[in-house]
């Protein structure tokens, strides 16, 4: 006869997922009525009364912002820069992480540390003297200026090189040097394809933060052709360029739908990949 469960653990099991539905909800409100309210008139979202769905359903926010200002450049300026962020992250990343885990030279230990290091630096204390470096290379209002900033990072490194170490064996780069692979076409051929979990987990980290990124485009974009969709929405919504509530939740719809549906098109392999990072101890 089976046994029942004592009450302690129903209590739990109500406690524990009261709080995560209670958490998910908190995340999930917000989004959803600055979704909803994209297509809401002004006077129905200045309304007291609380409204699920739009009364009357409208795209005059959307047409607006579409009309008046360059937002399919500015999206694609998000998506050049996102794009061109993660790929250059994943690629150096990924190098540095296996030179770190599985190569053997004088100072190794100490570089790799040295990288970590730079991590307890905050953004802020370094934004003037890299704002006169891209000054001094004439770069301001330029791609590469938000670019190659963010090309790599220790963060990307520190995650490469910890998953390397528990999932590519040593013995297998040895059998593919002797097999004549050049160490280029070793990683590409043998090391990419084993750690492709983790490089399609760390490159939605990456996109995702350079989709946000806010601070750093603020000081060097003072082009609205250049503007990426995180600063329209922040510049356009504070200085009021966006007059009424319903255009600011619809520039802000366009900014936060695209990480969220590409997270959606790849969240089996982000999910496998923390799995089975979390199974070999990474």
């Amino acid at each position: 006869m089976r046994k029942l469960p004592s009450l302690n653990k129903i209590l739990s099991w109500v406690v524990i997922n009261g709080i995560f539905i209670l958490l998910t909800l908190a995340f999930i409100i917000p989004f959803y009525y600055m979704t909803v309210g994209g297509f809401k008139m002004q006077n129905e979202i200045a309304s007291s009364s609380v409204s699920l769905l739009p009364r009357v359903p409208t795209l005059v926010n959307y047409q607006t912002i579409l009309s008046q200002y360059p937002v399919l450049r500015i999206t694609f300026n998000s998506f050049l820069i996102s794009i061109s962020v993660t790929a250059l992250n994943l690629f150096f990343c990924s190098l540095a992480g296996l030179a770190f885990a599985l190569f053997r030279f004088p100072g190794r230990d100490r570089i790799f540390n040295l990288a970590l290091l730079t991590m307890m630096v905050p953004m802020q204390a370094i934004l003037v003297p890299l704002f006169v470096m891209m000054a001094n290379f004439k770069w301001i209002n330029t791609y590469q200026s938000l670019i190659v900033p963010g090309a790599i990072g220790a963060f990307g490194i520190f995650f490469m090189r910890q998953y390397i170490c528990s999932s590519v064996p040593e013995d297998l780069l040895d059998a593919a040097r002797i097999d004549g692979c050049s160490e280029f076409r070793m990683y590409w051929m043998v090391v990419v394809p084993m750690i492709k979990p983790a490089m399609v987990t760390l490159g939605l980290i990456l996109f995702m933060n350079a989709w946000n990124d806010y601070l750093w485009p603020t000081i060097m974009l003072n082009d609205q052709n250049m503007y990426t969709l995180s600063l329209f929405v922040g510049v356009a919504g504070l200085r009021n360029y966006l007059l009424n509530y319903g255009e600011k939740l619809a520039a802000a719809t366009l900014a936060a739908w695209p990480p969220v549906i590409i997270f959606f098109i790849f969240r089996k392999q982000f999910i496998e990949a923390i799995m089975a990072g979390a199974l070999k101890g990474v």
